[in-house]
């Protein structure tokens, strides 16, 4: 009797077990041919996102048209026109990015320009300074370009985040200064990296006031 115990629970345990194992089986599989089908998925997305951005830009030549006038030895008021296309449709009003300030101080300085061209018939090319300004910020419109698709196509912006924000601000802060050492807007004091966006911006609406009762700034 106490084999019969013994073996009618081994049956029992066996077939416990067996039953688990296929529970397993049953469950596991689908979730991870889910999980596969998630991850191809997310990836074709991502690829098919890249493959769009590059075809837009290959269509409208946006980095062509910037690599151009980064090139370029005399800055015309064509160029100047060209470098605001690339730009937003207008800036933000409470930009909290390093890139959205940048935009700011972009579409700010082509209004400047275009304004002071259309007020002035007979200018016919722009200052030195000028000229370079329009280049540096080709320049930096490629390079962050440049570093925000090396983040994309590696994934590297959530591990490294912090070091992506570090580069964001070192090249908006690094063009932000020379472009004011061209310009000679403002003074620099030893916390220029905390105000030089905000004290740019204000010398640059203070440039563009003349022109407000001739053109729309937006």
């Amino acid at each position: 009797m106490f084999e019969a115990g013994f073996t009618l629970i081994q049956n029992y345990i066996s077939t416990s077990s067996y039953t688990w194992v296929d529970l397993i089986n049953s469950i596991g599989t689908p979730l991870a041919t889910l999980g596969i089908g998630i991850f191809t998925i997310y990836t074709t997305f991502k690829t098919f996102s890249r493959t769009m951005l590059d075809n837009l830009d290959s269509k409208s030549e946006w980095r062509k048209t910037l690599f151009l006038i980064a090139g370029k030895e005399e800055i015309k008021i064509g160029d100047v026109y060209q470098l605001r296309a690339a730009l937003r449709y207008t800036e933000k009003e409470n930009p909290q990015t390093y890139f959205d300030r940048m935009n700011v101080i972009m579409i700010k300085y082509c209004k400047y320009l275009i304004f002071k061209f259309n007020k002035n018939p007979g200018i016919t090319s722009f200052t030195l300074d000028s000229q370079e300004s329009i280049r540096v910020f080709a320049r930096y419109l490629l390079k962050d370009h440049w570093e925000k698709n090396q983040i994309k196509t590696f994934n590297f912006k959530f591990i490294c985040k912090d070091k992506y924000k570090n580069s964001e601000k070192r090249l908006c802060i690094f063009t932000l200064k020379e472009f004011n050492i061209l310009n000679n807007f403002i003074e620099l004091d030893n916390n220029y990296e905390e105000n030089i966006y905000i004290k740019l911006n204000d010398e640059l609406d203070k440039r563009l006031k003349p022109y407000q009762s001739i053109y729309t700034l937006k």
